[in-house]
Order: structure tokens, then sequence, then C-alpha cells
């Protein structure tokens, strides 16, 4: 229980955690675009925007040992977020927005859907929501040392 406890409260832990999820999120998005054709809308290339530079910047923190980055990640995260937050709200209840954007692929459209509530804006949305997550994590642990 100790081990946990050091663990949790370390701040290379908090780093890495979101460097691993950053990286898994862009790595899925890629995936989900070039290994299965799904073509991204207008919302989902946000979200991109604001994800993609993530795991660069936290690599870079992760190798210098710069425990500073919230400084310059979370405010990547909470856009995102709030991109992904309502994209996935226009999904769920279509009566909030006709469209989105001039794109031929409507941000409504659900390109996978698993058990009615689970698509790719939910994934994003739950990565933004790691990641900031451990952001915060990392200044509470860092700022303890």
């Amino acid at each position: 229980m100790n081990k946990v406890k050091q663990l949790l409260n370390s701040s290379d832990f908090w780093l890495q955690t979101a460097f691993l999820v950053s990286t898994a999120a862009v790595l899925g998005s890629l995936f989900l675009s070039q290994a299965m054709n799904l073509l991204p809308c207008e919302l989902c290339w946000w979200q991109r925007v604001f994800m993609f530079p993530l795991p660069i910047i936290l690599g870079v923190a992760l190798w210098r040992k710069d425990f500073s980055v919230y400084y310059y990640g979370l405010p990547l995260v909470v856009i995102g977020l709030f991109i992904a937050a309502y994209h996935y709200s226009i999904q769920m209840i279509p009566q909030v927005a006709d469209t989105c954007g001039a794109s031929a692929l409507s941000c409504i459209e659900r390109q996978i859907d698993i058990l009615g509530f689970i698509t790719i804006p939910l994934g994003s949305l739950l990565a933004f929501l790691v990641v900031g997550f451990c952001l915060v994590m990392l200044k509470k642990t860092a700022t303890r040392a």
C-alpha cells in the first residue's frame, strides 16, 4: 500500500501517464482515419488540433523532467475538452445542432456507435479528461516536492 501511495505522489508517474494517454489518443485517431478509412468531421479536426501536439510537448517535458508543463499543456487540454464535450452532446442530442460546418461529413453522424453511447467523440472526451487530470495531479505533486 505504501508503494502505491508513493507512486501516486510521484510527478514522474503523472507526466508519464499523461504522455502515454495522449500518445494512445493520437495513434487511435490516426488508426481510425488511416486504417479504417473513417473520415474526420470538422469538430474531429479541431479536437486533433489540440490533441496532436500533446505527445510532443509532454514527451519533451518527460525527457527534460520539466514538471511545469502543466502551464502550457493544460490550456490545450481544456479547449480540446470543451470541443469534445460539445461534439459528444450534439451526437447524443441531435436537436442541439442541425449540422456542423460546411464539410461533407456531418458532426452528428456516429461513425462508431457501441451500446448506443460509445462514440469517437466520447473517446476524445475521456482522453482529454484523463490527460487534464494527470496534469492537475502533476502540478499538485510537483509543488509538494
